[in-house]
């Protein structure tokens, strides 16, 4: 009797750590322990799956921009966007602040960012996240060019609080004016974040 009930209990807990990993890839959350799911059974054998406090709901923002900017040279600019292709939790505004993501729920997050630049091969170009006006996650630059169009992208993770901020960032040494290209539905501008946990 004991050892069937040690190999029931062997059983079930097996059961519940891949139950685990199938609520939280289907929730499209990360799981890293059997508390992040609720399994109960009722007299008839029917089990219940919820969620636990360990999986957290779809929160993040993709934006991009549907006109060309220009980028001044030897010039910090953040980067505007005017298009949000999805924003779950207030993140962005068209309207004020359209360079920001700002963190309306906490917790850690992906930043990737990315940008095409126009054909031109002089001097380098340069895209980075800045976070709250001053702290850098992700660098990325490029020198030795070529005269046709080419996409920068970089990514970051950082652990925001409530009501911090990302932007995407780039500079250009071209000698004049240079365009971010607009987004055509294949190519940068476009800045996201996504919460893990």
């Amino acid at each position: 009797m004991s050892r069937n009930m040690d190999d029931e209990h062997a059983r079930r807990g097996h059961c519940r750590r891949v139950m685990t990993l199938v609520l939280a890839l289907g929730m499209g959350g990360v799981a890293t322990e059997a508390s992040d799911i609720n399994i109960t059974s009722g007299s008839s054998g029917n089990m219940t799956i919820t969620a636990g406090t360990g999986v957290p709901a779809n929160i993040g923002a993709m934006v991009t921009n549907s006109i060309d900017e220009t980028i001044s040279n030897s010039t910090d600019t953040a980067l505007t966007f005017d298009t949000e292709t999805w924003d779950t939790d207030t993140m962005h505004s068209t309207v004020s602040n359209t360079s920001r993501l700002t963190f309306t729920t906490g917790g850690m997050y992906i930043l990737t960012c990315g940008v095409q630049w126009a054909a031109n091969a002089t001097g380098s170009r340069i895209v980075w996240v800045r976070v709250n006006g001053t702290t850098v996650y992700g660098y990325n630059q490029r020198i030795n060019l070529s005269a046709v169009p080419f996409t920068m992208e970089v990514t970051g993770i950082y652990k925001a609080t409530a009501n911090d901020y990302a932007e995407c960032l780039v500079r250009q040494s071209s000698g004049g004016n240079l365009a971010a290209n607009a987004n055509t539905g294949t190519n940068a501008p476009s800045f996201a974040a996504v919460r893990t946990y």
